[in-house]
């Protein structure tokens, strides 16, 4: 039968931390599992706080914490892997805390007759491998909803280095990002990875004919170089919404071939 492990207080007040091992390893024999209303803190390098990889078992996480206090570059934080069955993320908190060097949320590609549902949750803290990863797993998917998420400080909100036949501009029209950094090609699609403070990275990768897009916020940047004529770095709103600051030595940031007003 299916397990549901639910908390009487709530997340705020009732933790479970690793000692050393994964806090939550779904098996191949079984059934679902329903997590609510727990801070689960996978506390180390190398530790998941759920991993569901290779199993059909269903899993359910919602109005929890998922996090990581033990410092280093740990595992993913949760693995939503496995050949079939259902996953299902809501109204819950990813935050990095002291974790580096990994996701929060990790959807690996190789998966079959998965439904894949993430809503209502928040990503927060995450560096440059990005706070959700997919990998080319969609046309495995049975289903895939995610929208009605919020991400706030990350250098890399979703990491789509090999995005396949995921879809960026539906996840950026369907989720609300603090502030974000995109590659559009000349079809005006979202062609790599949504950035979040990070302009350096998507600088770096445009190609010709591609447009850096910047969302409104305050920016920190090294040296920036627009290395291809035909790119464009544009704003969304404007110098009064939109910075990019010097860089520590106060140098100037930006050597540009063609740069859009904005």
């Amino acid at each position: 039968e299916d397990v549901t492990l639910r908390s009487i207080e709530g997340a705020d007040d009732t933790t479970i931390q690793s000692t050393g091992s994964d806090i939550v390893e779904l098996e191949a024999d079984d059934n679902g599992l329903t997590i609510d209303g727990f801070t689960l803190d996978a506390n180390g390098q190398g530790v998941q706080a759920v991993d569901r990889t290779g199993v059909e078992a269903s899993l359910s996480v919602q109005d929890s914490v998922i996090t990581s206090s033990g410092g280093g570059q740990g595992s993913d934080l949760v693995t939503a892997d496995g050949d079939a069955g259902t996953v299902v993320i809501n109204n819950s908190t990813f935050e990095a805390d002291a974790l580096t060097g990994q996701n929060g949320l990790a959807i690996p590609d190789g998966q079959t007759g998965v439904d894949l549902t993430v809503t209502n949750t928040n990503f927060t803290g995450f560096d440059n491998t990005g706070a959700v990863a997919l990998d080319d797993a969609k046309g495995d998917l049975n289903a895939f909803t995610f929208e009605d998420n919020f991400f706030d400080d990350n250098t890399r909100h979703i990491d789509g280095d090999d995005i396949g036949s995921y879809d960026l501009n539906t996840i950026f029209a369907d989720n609300t990002f603090d502030q974000f950094v995109l590659i559009e090609d000349s079809n005006g699609d979202n062609v790599n990875a949504i950035e979040g403070d990070d302009v350096g990275t998507a600088v770096a990768a445009v190609g010709s004919s591609q447009t850096v897009i910047v969302g409104p916020g305050d920016y920190g940047a090294n040296s920036l170089t627009l290395d291809d004529a035909q790119s464009t770095l544009t704003s969304v709103n404007g110098p009064e919404h939109t910075t990019i600051a010097l860089d520590a030595d106060g140098n100037h940031i930006l050597s540009v071939a063609t740069v859009s007003r904005g």
